[in-house]
């Protein structure tokens, strides 16, 4: 492993904070993967919920757009003009339009609660990136400095201890970085998957209950 051949008494302090900070870095990363998890897939083993379901059953608004960001909801096919109608009316009847309106507000609001997650992960690479470079630039004349003030090894394997090190220390930053890259990556295509996923059903829904009989 990358830690494994970084001695952590023997770094100078400015890597000694580098490390801590990737360590925070990865914590804040799994705590906000975690619950991004857990609102995107815990719901993937119950029923999945169509225009009909919501019709019948009685279900809040809340709970429908939890299904939608787990992706628990579906469209059916396209139906007669006669049964459209007469959906409509029923549902109507029973506010489903309204309900459908409420959801779509509510869906909103997770969609963007989860994106600002996914965001503040993306943002997290640029920043260590950064932190990365300079922690590396700084840290090679304190290095080269110290392999070779020792007096037991010459310049050329001096420099070699140096790059080694430095190596190690960019090696470090760079894996944590493409860690946090992918993470986001993975979850913003899941999220604007199921952004899509609901607005086709929430404009499926909406122009069917639009329907006005003859």
């Amino acid at each position: 492993m990358l830690l494994a051949s970084i001695d952590w008494f023997g770094q100078p302090i400015h890597v000694r904070l580098f490390i801590v900070y990737l360590a925070v870095v990865a914590c804040i990363a799994l705590t906000y993967s975690l619950r991004l998890f857990w609102q995107l897939y815990s719901l993937r083993n119950r029923e999945v919920f169509s225009l009909q379901t919501i019709r019948d059953r009685a279900i809040s608004a809340d709970l429908l757009a939890d299904y939608a960001l787990a992706n628990r909801v579906r469209c059916e096919r396209p139906l007669e003009a006669k049964r459209t109608q007469d959906l409509a009316s029923e549902a109507r009847g029973k506010g489903t339009d309204l309900l459908l309106q409420s959801a779509e507000s509510r869906f909103r609001y997770l969609w963007e609660i989860s994106y600002a997650k996914v965001g503040a992960i993306r943002r997290l690479v640029p920043l260590s990136l950064l932190l990365c470079i300079l922690t590396v630039i700084y840290g090679a004349y304190p290095t080269f400095s110290a392999a070779f003030g020792s007096g037991s090894v010459t310049g050329r394997l001096a420099l070699y201890e140096t790059g080694a090190a430095l190596l190690d220390r960019l090696s470090l930053g760079l894996f944590v970085c493409a860690i946090l890259y992918v993470i986001s990556t993975y979850f913003e295509g899941v999220l604007k998957h199921r952004r899509a996923c609901w607005e086709y059903f929430y404009a499926n829904s909406t122009e069917k209950l639009s329907a006005k009989p003859d």
